[in-house]
């Protein structure tokens, strides 16, 4: 339960801007419900605009393969420890492909990942998430001797900030796991 005294916007209740946002979030995310921060967030209703127009725009328009920005978003969402937005992203990464293995070590054992370009874009997006201030040349190049381009390095810190301020929300909210997420996942 949120902590915010605020009730979430149920789809039932939704009217106008908040339920064409709604089916859009569903339409675009590929999914039969919307998610309880989403729900929230409508209490905003820029709020919730301006969330989702970041998630369209950094995470589904992401020139990187997709697969690739959402082993980002859970990497940096475990790292975080974010109770919400982890399992979410970790759902991402299982509808997109991702193995076990691959999610084990994006979880635990970042010098586990392969291949090497993986690892290198992963770890770069932890540290601009997590450890930005000590952010060197030795850290863009290692991306870069990855093939990794600069549109791309820009993308990766994007998607870590976006990461970020999902994070911050979702923990700030208090919010628990959306039900069919808990049920994909096991739990």
């Amino acid at each position: 339960m949120a902590l915010l005294q605020l009730s979430p916007i149920e789809e039932t209740q939704a009217t106008g801007e908040i339920a064409d946002l709604y089916a859009e979030i569903q339409r675009a995310m590929g999914i039969p419900f919307v998610p309880e921060i989403d729900k929230l967030l409508a209490n905003t209703p820029n709020i919730l605009r301006a969330g989702w127009r970041a998630i369209e725009e950094v995470f589904l328009k992401s020139s990187l393969p997709p697969s690739l920005a959402s082993m980002i978003l859970y990497s940096i969402s475990s790292a975080n420890q974010c109770q919400y937005c982890a399992p979410m992203f970790k759902a991402t990464c299982i509808s997109d492909g991702i193995e076990s293995d691959m999610l084990a070590a994006l979880d635990r054992d970042l010098d586990g990942l392969s291949p090497m370009r993986v690892q290198a874009i992963v770890k770069f997006a932890q540290k601009c998430a997590r450890d930005r201030a000590a952010l060197g040349a030795d850290d863009y190049e290692s991306v870069r001797a990855q093939g990794v381009s600069e549109e791309e390095i820009l993308e990766i810190i994007a998607l870590a900030a976006l990461a970020n301020f999902l994070n911050t929300l979702a923990d700030s909210l208090k919010l628990e796991i959306d039900d069919p997420i808990a049920q994909m996942l096991g739990g």
